[in-house]
């Protein structure tokens, strides 16, 4: 789900006259008993308070790259500063993943570096390896989460803008022992995220962090994109069924 960040509420259903609890009991029963407890499971398992910042991707297919492996790890919502104000990716490349997530666009960095820390975050930005390899940046596995952090990545070419660098609190980048000189965008974001996912969710000792109400807002938000007839099921309780 695509959400400008103007729009404070991360999950639009289709009626706000409908509390999310009551379309939950509205919409449940269309999907099948296993298909159901696996869609809960994964809301169970959300994790709000780890989230990656990508400024300017030159490659729409890098970026919806990077939207899978957040999905994949749980990742409840991602952060993109477009390289152009039109921002497009491939749902063959996401695999669909873009659906299970809020994609928050932003026109610049500073826009989603205040929006971030409004909400909480720590900003650590990835940087290159140091040429000289006497010199050594923080790997991920030295970033602190003991509070939300957002990872911030660069483009593929140029990596994060000065302006990223100054807006971030921490810096890191990724061990490399071989010739090449830098990972693609999705396998740095895999590689970064794979870490901090997993020992933030063994901090927290559970593997999600959505409080109650806010599972079951993304459970409703879930079954309105799953149920194909969801908004005729809406009409209906609102008594605005055309039939």
């Amino acid at each position: 789900m695509i959400i400008r960040p103007q729009q404070r509420s991360p999950r639009a259903v289709p009626d706000p006259r409908i509390a999310p609890p009551r379309l939950v009991d509205l919409l449940a029963p269309h999907l099948t008993p296993r298909r159901l407890k696996r869609m809960r499971r994964i809301v169970a398992q959300r994790l709000a308070s780890i989230t990656v910042l990508i400024e300017r991707p030159y490659d729409p297919h890098n970026a919806a790259a990077v939207l899978r492996s957040a999905e994949a790890l749980g990742l409840s919502h991602v952060h993109i500063v477009p390289h152009e104000r039109r921002f497009d990716f491939s749902s063959q490349v996401t695999q669909r993943a873009d659906k299970w997530l809020d994609v928050y666009l932003h026109d610049d960095v500073e826009q989603a570096a205040t929006f971030l820390r409004a909400a909480g975050f720590r900003l650590a930005g990835a940087l290159a390896p140091p040429k000289d390899a006497r010199e050594r940046d923080a790997p991920p596995a030295a970033l602190p989460v003991d509070a939300p952090l957002a990872i911030v990545l660069g483009n593929e070419h140029e990596g994060l803008t000065p302006r990223a660098r100054a807006l971030c609190d921490a810096h890191f980048s990724l061990p490399m022992f071989g010739f090449s000189e830098s990972y693609n965008l999705s396998v740095s974001a895999a590689l970064v995220l794979s870490d901090v996912t997993t020992r933030r969710r063994a901090r927290l000792g559970r593997r999600g962090d959505l409080p109650a109400r806010a599972r079951t807002r993304l459970e409703a938000a879930y079954l309105v994109r799953a149920v194909s007839f969801a908004e005729r099921l809406v009409l209906r309780e609102l008594g605005l069924d055309a039939r």
